[in-house]
Order: structure tokens, then sequence, then C-alpha cells
């Protein structure tokens, strides 16, 4: 499915009783390795990166990033334990009941004083769509300018535990602003109707 959807000229160019012949004569000849497989991970802002869980299987994770955020209920093999790495353990999809919420404000004060550094973060979840991108949008929100800066100052009082309410005139709308910047970065991204929710819960209460 996903080589005849990158091919959409086979239903033009085939005719009706060939265009099965065609998409599958196009798969025989895709690489072995899907786009998503050969990069896990999309930066979107400097020093902050959403991916996959293979993102983050060790050790390769560390030679690509200085610290990983798993938004999982996974874990690699000896990853606990090790100051690079939090895992936030979040259930997928309507599972979740108040994880995302409970667990963001430990997932900020960790990304916020790694990109205060200037390290490489990954937050990953397992496809990379929805929980991890839940907390970039979160990470996006208290730690960068409007044009996806960094801002030094408000990062550091994040990573001090300091407050992390937005605007309740704009803060739904600045949420949605970022996730287009998250969507355009990581096309991929699809975070849930849930997810929102529970961010805009988050950041209004």
């Amino acid at each position: 499915a996903d080589v005849f959807w990158r091919n959409p000229q086979i239903l033009e160019e085939a005719s009706d009783d060939g265009v099965e012949a065609a998409a599958a004569a196009a798969a025989a000849a895709a690489p072995a390795t899907s786009p998503e497989e050969a990069e896990p991970y999309d930066y979107v802002a400097p020093g902050l990166a959403v991916g996959s869980r293979r993102a983050g299987r060790p050790p390769e994770c560390w030679a690509a990033f200085d610290a990983v955020v798993n938004v999982t209920q996974d874990e690699y093999a000896g990853m606990a334990g090790d100051a690079r790495y939090l895992q936030v353990p979040v259930a997928e999809g309507k599972r979740d009941k108040v994880g995302l919420v409970q667990h963001l404000p430990a997932a900020l004060r960790f990304v916020a004083a790694r990109l205060a550094k200037g390290d490489r973060v990954l937050v990953h979840c397992a496809q990379g769509r929805d929980r991890s991108v839940g907390v970039a949008l979160a990470v996006l929100a208290t730690c960068f300018t409007e044009d996806q800066a960094l801002d030094a100052a408000r990062c550091a009082a994040v990573a001090a535990g300091g407050p992390v309410a937005l605007d309740r005139g704009r803060g739904k709308e600045r949420l949605c602003r970022l996730l287009n910047v998250v969507v355009k970065a990581r096309p991929r991204a699809e975070p849930s109707r849930a997810t929102m929710k529970k961010l805009h819960r988050f950041f209004m209460e």
C-alpha cells in the first residue's frame, strides 16, 4: 500500500485491468527498506527530534542523540538508570487516561535541561505519530519562541520547575500553530484528538 500511494501515476498509466500488476511491479522494484525505517526520526526544532521506537534503540541512538525520552510503557534493555534517558510510561491511545498529563512536568524539566545545555534530544513513541508528538508540542510551547528558536531564559525556568501555563486566550491557537510546524517537519505526525485534549487541559488548567 505504501508503494502504491507513493506512485499515484499507476492509476493514470495503467488500464483498469492492469492496475494490480503495475502496483505489484512497483512494489517489487521498491527498496526493501521503507522511508520510515531508513530515517525513523525528524527534527521539529533545533535540537529537538521526534521519532519511532527504532530511533531510540541503543546503542545506535547515542550516536545521533545526547538524550532520549521514551513515551511508551516498553523499554529497551539497559536504558533504565542512564542519566541521558527518561521513560514517560504513557499507554497508547484511549488506554491512557491521565498518564500524559501526569508525566508532562517531569518530561518538560528533563528536556528543557538538556536543550539548555545544547544537547540533541529525541522524543519517541512506538511510531512517532501520537504520544511523542504530544510531548514535543509541549516542549515547543514552553521552551521555544514563536519562530521556533530556543528561548534560553524560558528553557532554564522550565528546567527548574517553573510555571508552564499558556495564555488562556491564545493557548489553543498556539498549540494548533505548533502542530502545523511539527507536521511540516514530520508528515507522519498525527496526534490523536485525545492527546490534543490532554495538552489543552494541561496548559490551560
